[in-house]
């Protein structure tokens, strides 16, 4: 895997990013290489950039896909200079998850661009929710176009972001959404 990782990260350093970010690491293996790889290929470029993790936690026990309490995955990159630590895509905050947040944020920044889409499905939201008042009459199905969220209802996108943010989260990133 090194070699691929370098290759990637080598065309992203050329092309002039101010930060290398690796997304949906389920283990910690995974990680590393891409950390290595990044460290190496930074190296070679004489560059000292940021290294974001963002790591999928897929159960609401706070397990990767690979059974590694985030805790654990934290402990095991330690050496590492991570920049910023980020869990997603299954990501869903759980009362145990905000205080494993808590404990994260008194050593690194996070980052959650955790499972908008399942924090949007929590809900229950209609067609109607969709549309509002300002597409009530355009055709097609507006129904999980999660885009339409920020206009018509903006509270919803608000009330998720604020509870990242209370629970200790510095930055929020959200990539589901379904606009082309």
């Amino acid at each position: 895997a090194l070699p691929i990782y370098c290759e990637q990260i080598d065309g992203l350093i050329e092309g002039g990013v101010d930060a290398i970010m690796m997304e949906t690491i389920f283990d910690t293996l995974n990680a590393k290489a891409g950390i290595d790889a990044a460290l190496t290929t930074m190296r070679k470029h004489g560059k000292d950039l940021p290294i974001m993790i963002s790591l999928t936690v897929s159960d609401l026990a706070g397990r990767t896909l690979s059974g590694q309490t985030v805790e654990a995955f934290l402990a095991s990159l330690s050496p590492y200079p991570i920049f910023s630590v980020g869990m997603n895509c299954a990501f869903q905050l759980t009362h145990q998850m905000s205080k494993t947040i808590r404990e994260i944020v008194k050593e690194r920044i996070l980052i959650l661009d955790g499972a908008m889409g399942t924090e949007i499905q929590k809900y229950n939201l209609t067609e109607d929710d969709f549309r509002g008042e300002r597409f009530k009459d355009v055709p097609g199905m507006m129904k999980g176009n999660n885009d339409m969220l920020n206009i018509t209802r903006p509270d919803v996108i608000s009330d998720i972001y604020r509870r990242y943010l209370e629970a200790g989260a510095d930055l929020i990133t959200a990539n589901t959404f379904s606009s082309p």
